[in-house]
């Protein structure tokens, strides 16, 4: 997952409509996708592999195991 970077100078009520709109979004991407989203859901769930497919390059546990 990416580090969003966000504004340090938001007022209470500017972060609180963004809160609110992304809230939102969530809500209709599961109302319109939630079929979708469960399939992709249960085949991570199946097979972990599938997963890593989401990390950078650098974020992958690659490390050499030391035994």
């Amino acid at each position: 997952m990416k580090t969003v970077e966000i504004p340090e100078n938001w007022t209470g009520k500017e972060a609180t409509v963004v809160h609110d709109f992304l809230a939102d979004m969530m809500e209709a991407i599961w109302e319109r996708y939630d079929d979708e989203m469960i399939e992709v859901l249960q085949r991570e769930e199946d097979d972990p592999a599938d997963r890593l497919d989401c990390l950078e390059p650098e974020d992958r546990f690659d490390d050499e195991i030391p035994f």
